[in-house]
């Protein structure tokens, strides 16, 4: 699942990733 939101690939999520990909799941 963090592959999904881990957009630069770094390991890490970042919040603009998080909220970018909730953006993406609820529309």
């Amino acid at each position: 699942m963090i592959e999904l939101y881990d957009e630069n690939h770094d390991g890490n999520i970042d919040f603009v990733e998080f909220v970018r990909s909730m953006e993406i799941s609820f529309c």
